[in-house]
């Protein structure tokens, strides 16, 4: 599954998390995964391990997705870095668990972004819960 059209978007709209949080809501593994490069990297909010792949990252998001995430950005900053790639980072909410049980889970993220012809995909993607103060 290719991800949505991105022709003519600015590189600030194709490469935000809010785009990434849509496809996550969507609980479409496949639309997920569709935003990662094929040899991406993910560093998730649940999982100690590495992902590295589509095919691991789509087994990371296969367990996630039971849990019913949905998210909000709470703060974000989007970097141009030149060459066809963009830094995003900030702090998001997820809830996640069954009816009355969901809890929010505010987390850390940094996503970088690499256009590849007129498309953004996710190369680099570290997402970590924030540390109580």
């Amino acid at each position: 599954m290719d991800p949505p059209e991105t022709k003519g978007a600015t590189p600030q709209s194709v490469t935000s998390a809010e785009r990434w949080l849509k496809a996550l809501g969507s609980h479409d593994v496949g639309a997920i995964v569709a935003l990662y490069d094929a040899d991406a990297t993910l560093l998730p909010t649940f999982s100690e391990k590495l992902e590295r792949g589509r095919s691991a990252i789509r087994r990371y998001f296969d367990e996630f997705v039971k849990k019913r995430p949905t998210g909000e950005v709470v703060q974000e900053h989007v970097q141009e870095l030149g060459d066809g790639r963009i830094l995003c980072t900030g702090l998001y909410n997820f809830r996640v668990g069954p009816g009355d049980l969901r809890e929010t889970v505010t987390a850390r993220f940094t996503f970088v972004w690499r256009r590849k012809n007129d498309d953004w995909r996710i190369v680099h993607h570290h997402s970590s819960q924030k540390p109580a103060m």
